[in-house]
């Protein structure tokens, strides 16, 4: 008589060798990656991830991927690579990003209005001019990344850079102030406050 319990054991067992014949590793081959992208482009994220998830990754792989002017709205994009991924222009508005690995890519006249980013890293992200209104930054590592003409407008969560954050530029609409607390910690303020 077999257990739940002792079905699952075996199946897990049987993927571990599987992973174990191909070998688990971080690099995918241009086509392996074109392929993932392709997926992805298609508005087949799920698909994408499982393709990449079989090739060893343990997170969806876009790293310096080409997306830009891609349509990623509300796309399940959580704990995605996108390290380096050129996401110039992209639609990712209520895109569900979170802890996606962002360092690096190229976020410019990107639409991230209502996204989720609680947790991603965006340390060296270029967001010039991107619409990050209502988006939820919670968490989110913002360390060197290039805020210039970003717009926030009103309700973006979590926005806290704290003293260990550096970033470039001043997004639209708000301006640097120094914490009358501390004077290491900066914050952003609203124009006008």
């Amino acid at each position: 008589m077999s257990t739940p319990l002792a079905i699952g054991a075996v199946a897990a067992l049987a993927a571990a060798a599987e992973l174990s014949k191909r070998g688990s590793r971080s690099k995918l081959s241009e086509a392996e990656k074109a392929r993932i992208v392709e997926f992805v482009l298609a508005e087949r994220v799920i698909e994408a991830r499982r393709i990449s998830e079989w090739l060893g990754c343990e997170r969806l792989d876009l790293s310096g991927a080409d997306l830009s002017g891609a349509d990623l709205y509300r796309a399940g994009l959580h704990r995605a690579n996108l390290t380096g991924a050129d996401l110039t222009g992209a639609h990712l508005r209520g895109a569900d990003l979170r802890e996606a690995d962002l360092t690096g890519a190229d976020l410019a006249d990107a639409d991230l209005a209502d996204a989720d980013l609680s947790g991603a890293d965006l340390s060296g992200a270029y967001l010039y001019r991107a619409n990050l209104s209502g988006a939820d930054l919670t968490g989110a590592d913002l360390t060197g990344a290039d805020l210039t003409g970003a717009v926030f407008v009103q309700d973006a969560l979590g926005i806290n850079l704290g003293h260990d954050r550096v970033f470039k530029g001043v997004p639209n609409e708000y301006r640097i102030q120094r914490s009358r607390l501390s004077g290491r910690d900066y914050g952003l303020v609203r124009a006008g406050d």
